[in-house]
């Protein structure tokens, strides 16, 4: 009976001190001396959009989050439904609605700020979100979030960005065609009445509309450019520009048909045509001679040039007879 109560009470103690020290693994986990937890998330955000991508951006202008309503069937009233999940909570955000080549920054509150951060986890639902001027507007402001000081800057992983490849700026180009190739960020360029691209010529106010599609098109003054020619999804050539110095200015357009203004969404390009001496382009005609009388029947004229080069048939610049 003695060895039976002494084993009780040596299992007893051991199991007391089996939990103080499991109790001393927790609070060094949690406590002021363990390791400090990593950020929570697991709150979402939704809402219904009339056709666009929604992004959430943290405070490093990189993006935690996305979502793009293209291809989904709206509701009755025409509303497509949208989520971003698994956001983080304490830290701040902004949500940018894109739509028709435009970006807008959600703004709500008073004093108005498109800065946020999230209380707690859980869901907010912003209900029908508006996109008009400026701005993205909730239906229902979101609760359970600390506003922070609104914040303008359109970050660079958001906003449209062009940017002109070749050629070089202020470089010097022989005579013939002029390609110049651009490229795109957070930007597509559709058909006429979808965003889009223009295009300016030296002087000209009147742009040059850029289009893809099959094929792609330029359309100037209401029809099908002469000057200019379609070459790609992100080229424009220019087979016979004079032999002077040339300014294009590229500029992203919504379906307004309205430049954006956001300083990444236009690039300008300076170049010169012409050899590098500056030597003008000529042409002599060497025979027949001048007011020369010639037997009925075919002509035949023969001419040089200089400082310049004839293409062939689709390869510009050609000469012409007048």
């Amino acid at each position: 009976m003695t060895f039976a109560v002494h084993s009780i009470v040596i299992r007893s103690l051991a199991l007391a001190g089996l939990a103080l020290i499991l109790s001393a693994c927790i609070d060094s986990g949690s406590g002021g001396g363990g390791t400090t937890p990593t950020a929570q998330t697991g709150v979402s955000i939704s809402g219904t959009v009339s056709g666009t991508r929604i992004v959430a951006v943290n405070t490093s202008d990189q993006i935690v989050a996305e979502d793009d309503t293209a291809g989904r069937t709206p509701n009755a009233q025409g509303q497509f439904f949208w989520s971003l999940g698994n956001l983080p909570i304490g830290s701040n955000l902004r949500l940018f609605f894109i739509t028709g080549g435009n970006v807008y920054p959600m703004f709500f509150g008073n004093p108005s700020s498109n800065v946020f951060a999230v209380n707690a986890a859980g869901s907010i639902n912003l209900g029908h979100v508006t996109t008009a001027g400026t701005q993205a507007t909730p239906q229902i402001p979101p609760s359970g979030v600390t506003p922070g000081p609104a914040n303008p800057n359109l970050p660079p992983s958001v906003g449209p960005v062009l940017t002109i490849s070749s050629p070089a700026n202020n470089s010097t180009l022989p005579n013939g065609p002029v390609s110049i190739t651009f490229a795109l960020q957070n930007f597509t360029i559709g058909t006429a009445n979808q965003p889009h691209l223009h295009f300016y010529l030296d002087s000209d106010p009147v742009p040059y509309h850029f289009y893809n599609g099959a094929p792609g098109q330029i359309i100037y003054q209401g029809a099908a450019a002469a000057n200019v020619q379609w070459q790609s999804n992100t080229q424009i050539n220019f087979p016979a520009l004079a032999a002077i110095t040339h300014q294009v200015r590229l500029v992203l357009a919504n379906t307004a048909d309205a430049d954006l203004a956001n300083a990444e969404a236009t690039k300008t390009i300076v170049f010169s045509v012409g050899t590098p001496s500056g030597n003008p382009p000529t042409v002599t005609i060497t025979a027949p001679t001048q007011n020369a009388t010639v037997p009925v029947g075919p002509v035949t004229v023969s001419f040089t040039t200089q400082f310049f080069t004839i293409g062939t048939p689709g390869a510009e610049p050609p000469a012409f007879l007048s």
